[in-house]
């Protein structure tokens, strides 16, 4: 049969209105999932200049979406973003807009169905990542097949929950203000180590660009525009109010959670500050409550994205992309339902397979695809009004051509805000084997204090290593330039709160130190634990192994010394003595000592693997101020107790220890247990880098929201005080 012979794709059914655009586009925006899930991250950037951040993004967004309702009013039709950049661009461009859209449109069901697992995790732990995220894909994908209007209203419904959860939190942090909303733009302030300073011009705009991504989702109604009641007309006015929604419902509860948290620098840092505001203000239930609104937004988000999905395929199809056979299947519609019933099974199923793929690899080319998107209908908005393409759209954008430069201009900053820091921007796992695309800026590390504080960078030849340590990179000793005493009493507070966190959740973590003798190992370790209770955590100071010790391998009596769950272990000197002084001084063959790095690597990714928390720190000085220490205890008599023959000895054999410990970085510093070296020079700025670094490694494996009353003994407590 000739293609002039074909059957005709059947059309969809025009039945929605407004309202029921509206409804689909907000839940593919999905305003409570950004707010916690994305804002988290621009807390932690720009602290309160998120407030400016999220301005300055709600403006480029505004100019993205005139060029949407513009190029919508054109061509209200199920192929999206690709008709548009078709009719202006050509077939070139459209063909590459089609590529680009199909990755950025089948790719968003199964990230956001990984990420469902992460927040039921808080209601029901131990869930499975992808079994969840199959569940989840499939039953959105059933729920799909149905009516569009049917769609459009339980979208609704659900939106309704997610609102619900939004206000709980604009209601709590504006009922009790500690701060002023003129502080949050006059005053911006970001957490930096223990201290909140200044917010820079930097913070907030590498914020903005996250606030971009949380935005997005108001140009969805182009792909409901074939089932919209007076498209041409009507669309321009669902585009931009689902943008206007978008903005009120994501811009309020910023401003209430920070104007109402109780300790600031806590809320900017902490994974999670809305829920954090919730639990300080209400109680369990409503967090829970709130946890399950923003999985139904998770849901529902994955629902309405898989609709336009379909739509996006059912009219490219019916353009003869994708050749005969698919064509026909893909236009195919069900005829009780009116729904493209093939294409909305092909995107779940793409969706469930999906979800076996790395979820980072998943984030990296939705985000770059989102990029691209923006800026191909921008050009294309260009072209038609230089062309007249675009004439006949009933909606022309304002200001012209106004809002296609500042998409622009907006998507070359993000770009290179997320390629020009290796270490901030790019979306690549980091030593930390954890990803940084723009949707995923929660997960950035927060910046050094005062104190070098860094780790070697990635061989290229081996995922595994790292390249050389060099001691001499660390030998500033910069003198501490912050307020000490009131920096290391929040630093204390922060941990105190953080070694809580381990008690209650469980879990464990194991400090070790390194570092040359008079080095400050001592003085961080004493002002590590000041805060914390004593049943909790255990400093092991590690010396020569007793005979029993010397009968067994040497790692034996470091398996004995392994903390339990809720337990925090702090080493002085570890198993690294295998290969540095039982090297040096002969106590080990060379066999032994050499075989000791692949052993001690396999007992750091057993921990590792075990779910306890490794942090590994080596404290540097130089010979000079070694020297200055150890005369300093030679002079003090309170002090000669710390003074012994081996530090003069291995003082006298200092270059193989450097050789030593060269060879030590080189083989064990891995993705999975990674050496922090810090500049040990000056102690006051040792001690907060090391500080700083601890409570965030151990703050990331917990949950910062403060356990609960248990409720009996509330009610005991209240009888007993009288507080009834």
């Amino acid at each position: 049969m000739r293609d002039d012979q074909m059957t005709p794709a059947p059309s969809l059914v025009r039945s929605l209105g407004v309202t029921g655009v509206l409804f689909l586009t907000l839940s593919v925006a999905t305003p409570a999932s950004s707010v916690f899930v994305i804002v988290p991250g621009m807390l932690q950037v720009a602290g309160t200049g998120a407030v400016w951040a999220t301005l300055i993004a709600g403006f480029v967004c505004v100019a993205t979406a005139f060029v949407y309702a513009e190029l919508s009013s054109a061509w209200p039709v199920a192929g999206g973003e690709y008709v548009a950049v078709a009719h202006t661009l050509g077939p070139m461009a459209g063909f590459v807009m089609l590529g680009v859209n199909v990755f950025n449109n089948l790719l968003f069901p199964p990230v956001a169905g990984l990420g469902v697992s992460a927040v039921l995790g808080t209601l029901v732990p131990g869930l499975p990542q992808i079994p969840v995220a199959i569940a989840v894909v499939a039953g959105s994908t059933l729920v799909a097949i149905l009516q569009i209007k049917v769609n459009a209203w339980l979208t609704g419904l659900f939106l309704l929950v997610e609102m619900l959860a939004i206000l709980a939190v604009v209601w709590l942090g504006f009922a009790d203000t500690v701060r002023p909303i003129g502080d949050l733009l006059l005053h911006p302030v970001m957490p930096q180590g223990a201290n909140l300073v200044p917010a820079s011009a930097a913070s907030i705009g590498l914020a903005t660009s996250i606030a971009i991504f949380a935005l997005n989702g108001y140009g969805a109604a182009v792909y409901f525009g074939e089932e919209m009641l007076d498209a041409p007309r009507l669309i321009a006015r669902a585009i931009m109010a689902s943008l206007a929604l978008t903005l009120l419902f994501e811009g309020i509860p910023i401003v209430a959670v920070l104007i109402g948290a109780p300790d600031l620098h806590a809320t900017l840092t902490a994974n999670d500050p809305f829920g954090l505001l919730v639990t300080l203000r209400s109680d369990t239930t409503t967090a829970n409550w709130i946890s399950i609104g923003v999985v139904v937004a998770i849901v529902n988000a994955v629902i309405a994205c898989i609709l336009a999905c379909a739509r996006f395929f059912y009219g490219t199809a019916r353009d003869g992309s994708w050749g005969r056979p698919l064509d026909q299947w893909m236009t195919q519609v069900h005829p009780m339902f009116g729904s493209p019933w093939v294409g909305t099974l092909l995107v779940g199923g793409f969706g469930i397979v999906a979800c076996f793929l790395p979820l980072q690899l998943l984030l990296v080319l939705s985000g770059t695809g989102l990029v691209a998107i923006y800026a191909g209908i921008c050009v294309a908005a260009m072209v038609g009004r230089r062309t007249g393409k675009t004439a006949h759209a009933p909606y022309q954008m304002p200001f012209y051509p106004l809002a296609p430069v500042v998409t622009l201009l907006a998507l070359g900053y993000v770009c290179w805000t997320s390629w020009s820091d290796l270490e901030e921007g790019a979306p690549w796992p980091d030593h930390d084997g954890r990803a940084d695309p723009a949707v995923d800026r929660l997960l950035l590390v927060h910046p050094a204090p005062t104190g070098r504080l860094e780790r070697s960078d990635p061989d290229p030849c081996d995922g595994a290593r790292y390249m050389t340590i060099h001691l001499a990179d660390y030998e500033d000793g910069n003198d501490y330039d912050g307020k000490y005493k009131y920096d290391l009493a929040a630093l204390q507070k922060r941990l105190e709160h953080i070694q809580v966190a381990h008690i209650v959740g469980g879990t464990r973590a194991i400090v070790m130190f390194e570092g040359w003798d008079a080095a400050g190992k001592g003085g961080i370790i004493q002002r590590l634990s000041a805060e914390w209770d004593p049943r909790n955590y255990k400093v092991w100071p590690i010396s020569a192994p007793t005979a029993d010790e010397k009968a067994h391998h040497f790692l034996w009596r470091f398996w004995n010394r392994l903390p339990a769950n809720g337990n925090i272990a702090v080493f002085d000197r570890s198993w690294y003595g295998r290969v540095l002084v039982e090297r040096v001084e002969g106590f080990a063959s060379e066999t032994e000592w050499r075989h000791g790095y692949d052993e001690i690597n396999a007992f750091e990714a057993q921990q590792v693997e075990s779910g306890t928390t490794l942090i590994k720190l080596f404290i540097h000085t130089t010979q000079k101020e070694q020297d200055r220490r150890l005369r300093a205890r030679l002079d003090d008599p309170w002090k000669h107790w710390k003074t012994g023959l081996d530090d003069f000895h291995n003082r006298s054999r200092r270059e193989e220890y450097l050789e030593a410990m060269a060879e030590m970085f080189a083989r064990t510093d891995t993705a999975t247990a990674p050496w922090t070296v810090i500049d040990g020079n000056d102690k006051k700025a040792a001690r907060i880098a090391a500080l700083t670094l601890i409570a965030d490694r151990l703050e990331a494996g917990v949950s910062m929201v403060p356990p609960p009353l248990d409720p009996k003994v509330k009610r005991v407590a209240e009888k007993a005080l009288g507080l009834r």
